[in-house]
């Protein structure tokens, strides 16, 4: 009887210097939760999701973390989408291709950021070509300029512009043919 005694009480001390332990893992996984959507909040994505993704190793058993884990990663990556397409609205493919880069740093198997990254290294081959060729007209070169608009319309068929100036050169020998014959 006074073993079962001894063996109840240190039951409760156990019960007793576990309750405080228990909850300070709660409060350092909260801490965590919280130091990582301020991170994203001010814009610093990759930290944050870095930093649930350390309470997440640290903290397996938490429904919070898991929970938050994928919620700021969702919110991360939707943030930088919208700033990826802005930028490449605004003509900026600069921002727009780090925007997307910052995406694979969080998400490196994410396949939408790399085909808009593909798509950001096609419009800046066809804004070089779009470029090259407008200086092409300006200097009367008129064939080199449609072989360049040619080959880029090739890649992207569709293009406003590639297929404006296509129109505009095919004018412009159209032209030049009828007064040199003249």
């Amino acid at each position: 009887n006074n073993q079962g005694i001894i063996l109840r009480s240190y039951k409760i001390l156990i019960l007793i210097m576990c309750v405080p332990m228990l909850t300070l893992l709660g409060c350092a996984a909260e801490r965590a939760i919280r130091d990582a959507r301020e991170d994203i909040a001010i814009g610093r994505f990759e930290d944050g999701v870095s930093r649930i993704d350390r309470a997440a190793v640290d903290y397996p058993n938490d429904p919070q973390v898991k929970a938050a884990r994928l919620l700021m990663r969702e919110e991360s990556t939707a943030r930088l989408f919208a700033q990826a397409n802005s930028a490449r609205s605004a003509k900026n493919s600069d921002a727009a291709e780090e925007a997307l880069q910052r995406i694979l740093r969080i998400d490196i198997a994410n396949e939408r950021a790399r085909d808009m990254l593909l798509d950001v290294d096609r419009e800046r081959r066809i804004d070089a070509i779009i470029a090259e060729a407008t200086k092409c007209i300006k200097d009367d070169e008129l064939y080199r300029a449609r072989d360049l608009i040619n080959r880029a319309l090739a890649d992207s068929p569709h293009h406003a512009e590639l297929l404006r100036l296509q129109r505009d050169i095919a004018l412009r020998l159209q032209r030049t043919s009828t007064t040199s014959i003249s």
